[in-house]
């Protein structure tokens, strides 16, 4: 399979599907999710860096490299750690004097990135497997009471449509989330699973 992977600088496309036993169409979705996606991890990022609100941009470098791990952007995944140690740690001179080489990464990444997804698959949208699947993780680390995996998760869903009533399902569930109602979330979580599969 390895050869007939495309070749992406930042990218280790063939170490991905192998940790994770995902196919490459499975990855080019969570791909997408993750293009779509990115602008907000950077943003929120930026913001807390600059409001030197250190608690929760631990946990905004803490979901990027969990993310980017999964779509094998080692490196990345691996400044992003080093940072979230810093925030741990408090060391806030580290911090300031790495975090703007990590946005500027994040950003050549969403370039090349967008090279390779199809056209119609950097607009926004998304489709229903794909939902289905982000929506089963969120439940099941609901289910486990994981608050960190719950938001970097549901921050996949931030800025993708689907269709109106869908998205005010998301909505719905993105704040029963912050309420920590989680059994509520599930219940509709498991819902619409139901009714899509």
């Amino acid at each position: 399979m390895g050869d007939m992977l495309p070749q992406v600088e930042g990218l280790d496309i063939e170490k991905a599907i192998n940790n994770t036993g995902m196919s490459y169409e499975d990855y080019l979705d969570i791909l997408k999710t993750y293009y779509l996606t990115l602008d907000k991890k950077i943003d929120d990022i930026i913001q807390t860096f600059s409001d030197n609100d250190i608690e929760n941009y631990t946990i905004h470098v803490h979901a990027l490299k969990s993310s980017s791990r999964v779509i094998g952007a080692y490196e990345l995944g691996d400044d992003a750690y080093e940072l979230e140690l810093c925030g741990k740690s408090s060391d806030i001179e580290t911090i300031k004097a790495k975090t703007p080489a990590l946005v500027q990464k994040c950003q050549q990444l969403k370039d090349t990135i967008s090279a390779i997804l199809p056209e119609q698959d950097i607009t926004g949208t998304i489709d229903l497997e794909s939902l289905l699947f982000i929506l089963d993780d969120i439940r099941n680390y609901m289910a486990d009471n994981d608050i960190l995996l719950i938001n970097d998760t549901l921050e996949q869903l931030e800025g993708v449509y689907y269709d109106e009533e869908t998205n005010s399902l998301i909505n719905t569930i993105k704040d029963l989330a912050l309420e920590m109602e989680y059994a509520h979330a599930i219940s509709l979580i498991d819902e619409f699973i139901n009714i899509n599969s």
